[in-house]
């Protein structure tokens, strides 16, 4: 049965080699991708498997470059908004074919022979992962080659998004997620960092943190020189379950240095807003931080900039392509 199968994988991966439009491309995939599940499902061997699977990944490839001649030729974002995809694609994958289609040649084909000569599984979420820490490793050479410089005088907020020393966590949902956009810093190097010579003697701190570093937050609040007063908390649409609870909010300290009053009082403290890309935060927030904090204000390791706010960060521009759209 497996020589029958692997015969007709031949056909296709000789379709596949001749083949130029999307359509095409697409359909030898997902009869690839059929083939691999129906082996599996009848116990194929995993050679077997591999074949269909390696044929399905080549194809998948061939579509991410195939979605990235678009992007050159339409000047947009590398992963699409989703009314901008074809029909038959999902926004997900055209993020993971295009990230494999990225990966350097020599590097895919040395991951598919290194899964094949050890026996092991070939998978898209195994290229797609060698490919986002190819790529990751170059941004952050970038990052650390670019250092920003942080804005002179003083201000009565401050908006800060530590680059806390977590691990990455390598997930096919958000594909985004995976990998930071700086090189993340310990608790010793954020004590360091300077935000007590840019408080004016009556200033708000605004603390972004995950559930796992909250006490680590408490603490630099305090090493700052602020007193911790509040929290404010992001209810996202989504959220993912690592080990028991839905994560599905994000939380900022509200600290005070001084005695500056909020500009109006009686504000929520928690907020909805949809989840965008990793780091991303939301535009309600600064829209509510703009109205109850005095300026000026900064914006510390900002991905984007902003009206009404400073900024420091090395990709303080990252997200402006989607702002103009």
């Amino acid at each position: 049965m497996d020589d029958f199968r692997l015969v007709k994988i031949d056909v296709a991966r000789q379709a596949l080699a001749e083949a130029h439009s999307f359509i095409e491309v697409k359909e030898i995939r997902d009869k690839a991708a059929a083939m691999q599940h129906y082996l599996r499902q009848h116990a194929g061997s995993l050679e077997a498997q591999n074949y269909a699977a390696e044929l399905k990944i080549r194809a998948e490839r061939r579509l991410g470059e195939l979605l990235k001649e678009k992007v050159g030729h339409s000047g947009g974002s590398p992963f699409h908004d989703e009314r901008d995809l074809p029909s038959e694609i999902s926004y997900i994958q055209s993020h993971r074919w295009q990230t494999i289609a990225g990966l350097p040649e020599e590097d895919f084909e040395q991951e598919l022979a290194e899964k094949k000569a050890h026996g092991e599984e070939i998978t898209t979420a195994s290229v797609y992962r060698l490919a986002r820490h190819i790529e990751n490793e170059k941004a952050q050479t970038a990052v650390r080659e670019q250092p920003a410089v942080v804005p002179a005088g003083r201000y009565r907020c401050i908006v800060i998004d530590p680059p806390w020393p977590m691990k990455k966590i390598e997930r096919e949902a958000r594909p985004r997620q995976v990998g930071f956009e700086y090189p993340t810093m310990t608790e010793e190097e954020l004590q360091l960092f300077p935000i007590p010579h840019l408080a004016e003697m009556d200033c708000h701190l605004y603390l972004w943190t995950t559930h796992k570093f909250m006490p680590m937050a408490l603490r630099l609040s305090e090493y700052w020189g602020f007193r911790y007063q509040c929290l404010l908390t992001w209810v996202k649409n989504i959220g993912f379950t690592p080990f028991s609870w839905m994560y599905s909010t994000e939380h900022i300290l509200f600290c005070r240095q001084g005695n500056l009053d909020l500009l109006v009082k009686g504000k929520r403290l928690d907020f909805q807003a949809k989840v965008r890309e990793h780091s991303r935060k939301p535009d309600e927030f600064y829209d509510l931080i703009k109205t109850v904090s005095p300026a000026p204000r900064i914006d510390i390791f900002s991905r984007e900039s902003r009206e009404g706010f400073a900024t420091y960060g090395n990709e303080a521009g990252k997200f402006s392509w989607q702002q103009a759209g």
